[in-house]
């Protein structure tokens, strides 16, 4: 498929999906751009910083002292419709009172927001300054950046300090700043192979942490005496005895549409049983799902289809938090930073109702699947030397420590952050639970990330198309999966 025809799939998808599923989006009637007005600086602008941690209002009060050359400039940029750019977003006001640089946001749900960079880096245009893109579609975009080790090079003066993997997840470092990723495997990160390929070029900065995990209705499991399911067997009879119950409509639901989110959601499976996407021969990949494992774990993801929502093999993750944040499904796997909307009274009937674990365990363990994004300066922006700050602003250690504890909850992409000692007391709190499944999972490395390669796009479509078709009851799993081995193997030679 090529690059229009994909488009216009994205598009399809957008507007019949992700468009679709509104029950949830709190963000829908928000606005989506951000334009702050402009103010004076002074040196007594550092005295709103005062009571803020040393190490984030020592960054500020540097960002104010290096940006004063750009005040007014703005910065567009462009981010996926997720937990942590919301958070980012509603702290700029630090960022714009420090260095009072104008930043714009536009934030769109990821298929939007791919269509939008995809455009962008065809025309080469300058509508963006800074872009997210998902670890799964590096490999597309890392040409259309300027690297941070350039922007650091050329711009010492508006460098706060260098960007360093060790500060960083190893995961999410492997396969966002560096490419070809430095670990692959298509497996557990506990699991995954090293490769010395990689660049010299840091490409895109983690952004986020989302993985999946396991979401249920705690009131009705404890009513029924049920607990979060330890294994894939007891998810499955948890699911069994709440379906059509007088408790529930729907004993769980699933991201089975036909779009990415039957993959993220499929790999929780695939990891647990042992079994990965790919086989790797140094650069080339081969397709892995004619493996035992992959047929097991298949036939596991379509033992949910009688007790999961009709409508699922329609669904992205979205609408499955829609479900249950409504009161029709008891469970689902979903992400962990859905865990604020669910549990807002504004934006779902079932808050104070919902419990967060780590994914059912399958003959391998427990995994949780990775869909984290990266952010770096576009080579078309007009203002690198501004988006360069924000840059270094949105990833640096004091935001990321102030944005735990902020309204989202969201959990940092800088390994030593959760360990502040400001911080440590309030992670012990109820409202984060969802955080804290998420970090003892990231502790344990037992996360799936996908490998960006550059027929990523192509073997998608085959992939989600039939996973989808399982969930319909329109093949089984077994010929489904020859069906994806066959026209993958058609894709001809895939290399990173």
């Amino acid at each position: 498929m090529n690059r229009r025809k994909f488009l216009e799939y994205l598009a399809i998808a957008a507007a019949a999906g992700t468009l679709g599923a509104v029950g949830l989006d709190y963000y829908a009637t928000r606005d989506s751009r951000t334009v702050n007005t402009s103010t004076s600086f002074s040196s007594s602008t550092t005295n709103a910083f005062s009571n803020y941690p040393p190490v984030y209002s020592e960054f500020l009060n540097w960002l104010g002292s290096v940006a004063k050359p750009y005040a007014g400039e703005p910065v567009n940029i462009a981010l996926e419709d997720e937990a942590t750019p919301r958070a980012i977003q509603k702290r700029d006001v630090d960022f714009f009172t420090a260095s009072q640089i104008n930043s714009q946001y536009n934030i769109q749900p990821y298929q939007l927001l791919l269509q939008q960079i995809s455009l962008m880096v065809n025309t080469k245009s300058s509508s963006y300054d800074v872009f997210e893109v998902d670890h799964q579609d590096v490999s597309f975009f890392k040409d259309s950046i300027l690297s941070p080790t350039q922007l650091a090079e050329k711009y010492p003066d508006l460098t706060y300090e260098p960007f360093k993997s060790i500060d960083f997840q190893q995961l999410p470092w492997s396969v966002l700043a560096t490419y070809p990723p430095t670990v692959i495997g298509d497996s557990p990160a506990s699991q995954a192979t090293p490769t010395s390929s990689s660049s010299d070029q840091i490409v895109f900065i983690p952004l986020d942490l989302p993985i999946m995990v396991q979401i249920y209705r705690d009131d009705i499991y404890k009513s029924r005496g049920l607990s979060a399911a330890a294994n894939w067997s007891q998810y499955l009879s948890n699911a069994k005895a709440l379906d059509q119950s007088t408790s529930i409509r729907f004993g769980t639901s699933s991201g089975a549409g036909p779009t990415v989110s039957a993959v993220y959601e499929f790999a929780n499976h695939l990891a647990s049983f042992g079994g990965q996407l790919w086989e790797f021969d140094g650069t080339q990949l081969t397709s892995g799902l004619s493996s035992s494992q992959a047929l097991s774990a298949l036939e596991n993801f379509a033992s949910l289809v009688p007790y999961s929502d009709p409508a699922s093999y329609t669904y992205d993750w979205s609408q499955v938090a829609t479900d249950i944040s409504r009161g029709y499904a008891s469970a689902g796997l979903d992400w962990y930073d859905y865990s604020y909307l669910l549990e807002s009274p504004s934006t779902s009937f079932v808050a104070g109702e919902v419990g967060f674990a780590q994914n059912p365990s399958g003959p391998m363990g427990s995994f949780s699947t990775y869909g984290g994004g990266g952010i770096g300066v576009s080579a078309y922006s007009k203002h690198p030397e501004a988006a360069w700050l924000w840059l270094q602003w949105a990833t640096a250690y004091g935001t990321q420590l102030m944005m735990v504890t902020d309204t989202f909850h969201v959990l940092p992409t800088r390994t030593a952050v959760l360990q502040d000692p400001s911080i440590q007391n309030s992670l012990n709190g109820s409202d984060y639970q969802a955080l804290q499944v998420a970090s003892q999972i990231w502790k344990t490395n037992d996360v799936f990330a996908l490998t960006p390669f550059p027929k990523w796009w192509n073997a998608l479509n085959i992939i989600d198309f039939h996973l989808s078709q399982v969930f319909a009851n329109l093949e089984t799993p077994e010929s489904s999966l020859q069906t994806m081995v066959q026209q993958i193997e058609k894709l001809g030679t895939l290399i990173f």
